[in-house]
């Protein structure tokens, strides 16, 4: 993987990194916002493929394909009181993959975040 740099349209609070394609088959983006004010619940684009579930002790949903594209999973993370934490994965076309990558990376995550009071 390459180091995170932070994205263009949030930098303050959103990093991405990726691995690149020595392949057909390994290609890896990841990014990770932290968002204020955004429910874990809100701007869920693919309901259909939306999950609810936990990450550690907190409440989570999980996306497959949110923009319906094969191969994209997110997880969005609820930090208390009304703040979330997004990871999005892009795989290939591979979109098991992608989220059983999101959802290593979440549980990683979610033991950095603020307690949830």
């Amino acid at each position: 993987m390459q180091p995170a740099a932070p994205t263009v349209a949030d930098p303050q609070r959103s990093c991405h990194s990726a691995k690149p394609p020595t392949g057909p088959e390994d290609s890896l983006d990841v990014g990770l916002s932290l968002q204020d004010g955004q429910s874990y619940k809100d701007n869920i684009s693919n309901p259909s493929q939306a999950s609810p579930g936990t990450v550690g002790p907190r409440a989570a949903v999980e996306e497959r394909e949110p923009v319906g594209a094969k191969g994209q999973c997110s997880i969005a993370i609820e930090v208390k009181p009304n703040s979330r934490a997004l990871i999005s994965v892009s795989v290939n076309s591979d979109t098991d993959k992608a989220c059983k990558t999101a959802e290593s990376l979440a549980e990683k995550l979610e033991p950095l975040l603020p307690k949830n009071t």
